[in-house]
């Protein structure tokens, strides 16, 4: 690695050895939000088994858990940090 020219996966700047650059990480998991409150009937578990077996495994895995690195150059990561969530393009 220390030979290889890495690109920002943000702006596609290259970054050389011995360049610094940053690792981000993102996972994203799924929350409830408090929905499920209480203890759910057998009724309840065998309907949501049956609407289960006809989703595709992979893409319920990804709506559970999903994972993704990325590797930023210092300016990207400035940017980054000041609106992670790209909120300025919703206004």
């Amino acid at each position: 690695m220390d030979n290889m020219i890495e690109i920002c996966d943000r702006c596609g700047g290259r970054i050389g050895p011995g360049d610094i650059r940053y690792l981000v990480r993102l996972s994203v998991n799924v929350d409830d939000g408090g929905v499920i409150s209480g203890p759910i009937g057998e009724d309840e578990i065998d309907a949501i088994i049956r609407e289960l077996s006809k989703a595709d495994p992979e893409e319920l895995e990804r709506d559970v858990h999903e994972e993704r690195s990325y590797i930023i150059c210092p300016r990207c990561r400035r940017e980054f940090m000041k609106d992670p969530l790209g909120k300025k393009g919703f206004e």
